[in-house]
């Protein structure tokens, strides 16, 4: 009788120290996993019953996947997933009413329904659009938001803002700007709301605002394909002449056309837009707002100077910016890939990129001066 209890009793301890690894992965967001030529979605559903995170995969996603890592942040996994399905991961922070709201968003991430027609107009939109947030090959977007943010680990970037009686709107735009993270919330949030943060984590941050804004919040991570739902992606199917080729009213012109604005609105735009982004620079502390002028004013400097320099003289300015090293981080992100990759995949992988070279060849890339087309 003894003997039986201390084997249960062992097995217990094993069982017990099993699940508590098992939860310290999950809460850590830690990814072990070898799979070779597997589905997409069912890698995906692996990594969720990993890590517990919830993940949506768009409709336009597609491919197989190769993995052979153990431990590895889950971010960095989606990245090498981003590879080679030829997608993009984001994540986000929604803030939502019910579970039918939060269950129409994960639908209109799948590409099953549109967010616009289905309460979630903020997800695409101008002010927190898909932009903000970080994703996919190239990695970080341009949701980058803050000059204090860290685009590696949004949810472990700490914020300090001074939000006094502003609606949950431009809260939520104020922690985007400067926290970069995603804060989504649905159609209809309202309310004022009184926030003090602190050298806050961003999950924290998102919490006291849902909270006082009387909402329901969670973090959402998504793979989305380039094209389809990605906003602004079928504009550059046809860019018309090279950049050479186009004038200053040509210019106008097509913004014109494709906004359907003239010179006066575009003008009242703009200066709504600079009065909101001075009105954002007010939450923050005196200290922080002292480091954005000091930026802006040598990004104001560098402008002057690339402006007087010949295209080759930019790219040589470029290159002593970046400096000796400027290419390790594009250098591990190729030898993760080749490491967690077939090689039908790479050849899949380099045929792709070259038609898109070629495409951006066609549109007129590397005329008068331009940059050179994305990964």
């Amino acid at each position: 009788m003894k003997k039986l209890l201390l084997r249960t009793s062992l097995a217990l301890l094993v069982i017990g120290g099993a699940c508590a690894a098992y939860a310290w992965w999950a809460h850590s967001d830690l990814v072990t996993l070898n799979v070779r030529n597997m589905e997409v979605r069912l890698v995906v559903k692996k990594i969720e019953h990993q890590t517990r995170a919830s993940i949506m995969v768009h409709s336009n996603v597609q491919g197989k996947v190769t993995l052979n890592v153990r431990r590895m942040p889950l971010e960095d996994v989606l990245e090498i997933i981003g590879e080679q399905t030829f997608s993009r991961w984001s994540s986000l922070y929604p803030l939502y009413s019910n579970s039918k709201s939060l269950d129409r968003l994960e639908m209109s991430l799948r590409g099953e329904m549109d967010p616009a027609q289905n309460g979630w107009t903020n997800l695409f939109s101008r002010s927190f659009g898909r932009d903000a947030f970080r994703g996919g090959p190239g990695g970080p977007g341009g949701f980058g938001g803050g000059p204090f943010g860290d685009p590696a680990r949004g949810s472990n970037q700490l914020v300090s803002l001074l939000i006094e009686g502003k609606d949950v709107q431009f809260a939520s735009l104020a922690l985007n700007r400067f926290a970069q993270a995603h804060i989504v919330p649905e159609d209809g949030a309202s309310g004022v709301v009184t926030l003090r943060l602190k050298q806050a984590k961003i999950p924290a941050a998102v919490s006291q605002l849902a909270k006082k804004a009387h909402l329901s919040w969670t973090r959402l991570y998504a793979l989305t394909g380039f094209g389809g739902s990605d906003r602004g992606r079928p504009e550059f199917a046809s860019r018309g002449p090279g950049r050479g080729e186009r004038g200053a009213e040509d210019g106008e012109r097509r913004r014109s056309d494709r906004d359907g604005m003239t010179s006066e609105e575009r003008d009242e735009r703009r200066k709504q837009r600079d009065a909101l982004e001075e009105e954002l620079k007010q939450t923050l502390p005196p200290e922080e707002q002292a480091k954005i002028a000091e930026q802006q004013q040598q990004r104001e400097q560098m402008r002057q100077e690339m402006s007087n320099l010949t295209p080759e003289q930019r790219m040589e300015r470029f290159s002593q910016m970046r400096g000796p090293n400027g290419s390790d981080g594009r250098d591990q992100r190729m030898n993760s890939f080749i490491k967690n990759s077939t090689p039908e995949q790479r050849v899949e992988r380099y045929r792709r990129m070259e038609e898109r070279r070629q495409r951006w060849q066609q549109q007129g890339g590397g005329q008068g001066g331009g940059r050179g087309f994305g990964r």
